[in-house]
């Protein structure tokens, strides 16, 4: 089968990019031909302000996927992030030539301007099921009301046209609570399929998590990953382990210069160094107040058998919970965040590590996922 991927890199790498990245190398594994048509958002400046204003209808965008599509004759194209280099102009244009066409839900982009569903450091679903003119007034957009503007002219505008429920077959998402929110969003019930990010094993550990005195925190340093209120625990809750954080981030300057001799925190470290770590890790820390889609550290973790303290929030509940209990944690709470790092004891936390290498077993394991992704490309293309 032959597969277009149609992506929007982020400015800095993350969860998605590495999905987008997996899968391509994981169908191509299986056999499959798979081209990558990839834009990239200008970081700032004249330009990135002409790309933004261009976000709700990029001609050359547009033009450009047509000729990708000419060229590449795909027998799907699987859209990831378009936003917002690429615009949802470029949606319509595989149903034009004839080409079935899918999309991933990375995030929840088509009900809030921040993709998040977060305002003031807190969960917030005021724009779920409507258009987000509250998110405009409140600037929600990278604090700009003008830009909260263009975002949900954007947005709303083909929300309202339904381009991308006309355009797609099928709609993926990644938990139960993203297909609620899509459905909200006006994409068809009946296109909507719950599909997971998946990932390789990560291999045998050398020792189980109660050897490790090390506690992991991967991703973006940014205020919804939940990171501040995670520092702030750590350095509250006495704990005798070590908080390491891996990952770039606008916050990563800040908050090495304030608790640099309290943390370790590492900057950016490749895919192959992250799994070294989560197998000798004791555990990974997920304190994310924004709600996440499926992060990618969370199945690694599991694959890794290292338990994850997570943000009891929806998109984590249904994974984290079946490690046992007490591993879900009230989001930005640091009282409550203190007395979990505390309590990760040796029993507890080997435990819920081989329980969570069972729970990436039977939900998580890249075969039977990309079985699954490409029986949905079979069905909207034969």
């Amino acid at each position: 089968m032959r597969v277009l991927q149609v992506h929007t890199r982020y400015r800095f790498a993350g969860g998605e990019d590495s999905v987008v990245d997996a899968e391509r190398a994981a169908l191509q594994a299986a056999g499959h031909e798979v081209e990558l048509f990839e834009a990239r958002n200008p970081e700032s400046g004249r330009p990135a302000a002409l790309a933004l204003a261009q976000s709700t209808w990029n001609r050359s965008a547009r033009q450009a996927l047509q000729k990708a599509c000419a060229e590449k004759q795909p027998d799907v194209v699987h859209f990831h992030n378009t936003w917002f280099a690429l615009s949802p102009s470029v949606a319509s244009v595989p149903r034009e030539l004839g080409i079935p066409a899918v999309a991933t839900l990375h995030n929840y982009r088509q009900a809030c301007l921040n993709s998040y569903l977060l305002r003031n450091d807190s969960a917030c679903t005021d724009c779920v099921g409507s258009l987000p003119w509250r998110g405009v007034a409140r600037g929600c957009y990278r604090d700009s009301k003008a830009q909260s503007a263009l975002a949900a002219l954007s947005t709303s505008s083909h929300r309202v046209a339904k381009t991308w429920n006309k355009a797609l077959d099928r709609v993926l998402v990644l938990t139960p609570f993203a297909a609620e929110i899509a459905e909200s969003s006006g994409f068809s019930p009946d296109k909507i399929i719950v599909r997971p990010n998946f990932t390789d094993d990560a291999g045998s550990r050398p020792a189980p998590p109660s050897a490790s005195d090390e506690l992991l925190f991967v991703g973006r340093l940014s205020s919804e990953k939940g990171i501040n209120t995670l520092v702030d625990s750590y350095i509250a809750s006495g704990s005798a382990h070590r908080l390491t954080v891996l990952g770039d981030g606008p916050l990563l300057d800040e908050l090495r210069n304030a608790h640099g001799s309290s943390v370790n925190f590492e900057g950016r470290v490749s895919a192959g160094d992250i799994t070294a770590r989560l197998l000798a890790a004791r555990a990974l820390v997920l304190p994310s107040i924004c709600f996440e889609g499926l992060p990618m550290t969370l199945i690694e973790a599991m694959s890794a058998g290292t338990p994850v303290l997570a943000s009891d929030q929806p998109t984590f509940n249904g994974f984290v919970e079946r490690q046992g209990s007490g591993w879900l944690v009230a989001p930005g709470d640091t009282a409550a965040w203190s007395r979990a790092l505390h309590d990760l004891d040796d029993e507890r936390v080997d435990k819920a590590g081989a329980n969570g290498r069972s729970v990436w077993e039977s939900d998580f394991k890249t075969g039977p996922v990309i079985d699954q992704l490409v029986g949905i490309y079979a069905s909207i293309t034969s």
